[in-house]
């Protein structure tokens, strides 16, 4: 089976839930070289060719995002439909914010067709929401989300089912009357994010890439927030830095725990609002600025370095990051909106009020406070979320659909020799 995935989501230079789902998938296709050849198309600053892992990789020269430098959107539909005729897929996996499904369609319209799947990786209409409701009954806000509804829908109607990572999401899209649907949730790479082996996490001086970690930051004396290493309560951060992940909210809520305590915020990502960032951090003696750390060791090794991992953003359509710090052994502060409403289940961490500084930081002080062994975070997520999971349950619906085609052309073909 030749899988072709095509997406205008994957970040160029950068990381985010796109790119590890694709290098994990990658990595899964490879193992079984005989069953399978994965082609993958994403944008880039030029146009390239090559192989890692398995996969053929076009690059697709695409202009930058202009509200997001770090996106690229692929509009060169020319090339797309090169590549896909060339390559000849079995099944094309499209994401569902661009209209690369109705590309793929087009292509092969004149012959035989391969499946189009859509992955929700994003829901577009989060991006429009607000913590005042009375911002969602503005003219403006009412045009634009339905606008955006529309829209998604035209993107998708191409395709042959849409896997839905999130059942909070998954439901949104059935009341909106979205048929084709498929419950598929995300995965994590449980060798790679663990907790230590002692329960412990040591302390890391220097990362491979160059950034440092400053030592302890003393709390107050009295009613002292206490982390995995008996030193202040390390609060992580790991995302873009980009408005929509609501940066501003978990610096507001970080204003608010000096008062109850000893805490640190270490903080990873790059993006548009580093600027800021950078300043805040350079302006405390208690935040840290790791910058950009590319999936890996390193990456593994900050989750287990940390005592919380906190999640401000309102428009997580699933919250990768979400299940790599529950597999570190660490529990999780998020919002309660979009996919962290159902993989946070009770004991796992909280979730807080959208837009409430004070209800985010009462939350990370109640999580720092009451911490559990971390094997009681990584358990459930080792029996639900593992990329395993994940991918043979992808192939199976790929299985089920080169099937369904199969039997609609041989029907066909019967009717037309009758």
């Amino acid at each position: 089976m030749k899988i072709c995935d095509l997406t205008t989501l994957y970040i160029d230079g950068g990381e985010g839930g796109v790119n590890t789902y694709l290098r994990e998938k990658s990595a899964y296709l490879s193992r079984f070289p005989e069953r399978f050849r994965h082609v993958l198309v994403v944008p880039a600053g030029r146009s390239v060719i090559h192989r890692a892992n398995g996969t053929t990789i076009y690059s697709v020269a695409s202009p930058r995002y202009f509200r997001n430098p770090q996106h690229r959107v692929i509009f060169n539909y020319r090339a797309i439909a090169e590549i896909l005729s060339r390559e000849q897929p079995d099944v094309i996996e499209v994401d569902c914010v661009s209209p690369l499904a109705r590309v793929a369609a087009k292509t092969f319209q004149n012959g035989r067709r391969p499946p189009i799947v859509g992955y929700y990786h994003v829901h577009l209409p989060a991006f429009y929401s607000r913590p005042n409701p009375l911002a969602l009954l503005s003219g403006a806000a009412l045009l634009a989300r339905q606008f955006i509804w529309r829209y998604i829908r035209r993107c998708t109607r191409p395709c042959d089912r849409i896997v839905v990572p999130s059942l909070e999401i998954l439901s949104q899209l059935e009341r909106r009357g979205f048929r084709r649907l498929e419950h598929i949730p995300l995965g994590v790479n449980l060798e790679l994010f663990r907790p230590a082996a002692n329960g412990v996490a040591p302390h890391h001086g220097t990362l491979q890439n160059g950034a440092s970690r400053r030592g302890p930051v003393n709390g107050s004396a009295s009613g002292a927030a206490i982390g995995s290493r008996g030193a202040p309560c390390t609060v992580l951060f790991v995302g873009r830095l980009s408005k929509e992940k609501d940066i501003a909210l978990l610096l507001s809520a970080f204003d608010r725990l000096p008062a109850k305590g000893g805490y640190r915020l270490r903080i990873v990502g790059d993006g548009p609002l580093r600027p800021q960032v950078e300043d805040y951090a350079r302006a405390r003696e208690d935040v840290e600025y790791i910058g950009l750390c590319p999936y890996g060791k390193d990456l593994a090794g900050l989750y287990r370095d940390a005592d919380v991992l906190a999640v401000p953003s309102p428009s997580e359509t699933f919250g990768l990051v979400i299940l790599e710090a529950l597999a570190s052994g660490i529990p999780v502060v998020a919002v309660r909106q979009g996919g962290p409403i159902h993989l946070l289940k009770p004991g796992l961490g909280a979730l807080c009020r959208p837009g409430d500084a004070a209800d985010f930081a009462e939350k990370i002080a109640q999580l720092a406070r009451a911490r559990k062994p971390p094997q009681e975070y990584r358990e459930h997520v080792v029996r639900h979320y593992s990329w395993k999971r994940t991918f043979d349950r992808l192939l199976l619906l790929y299985q089920e659909l080169l099937g369904s085609a199969g039997a609609r052309r041989e029907k066909a073909c019967r009717a037309g020799t009758n």
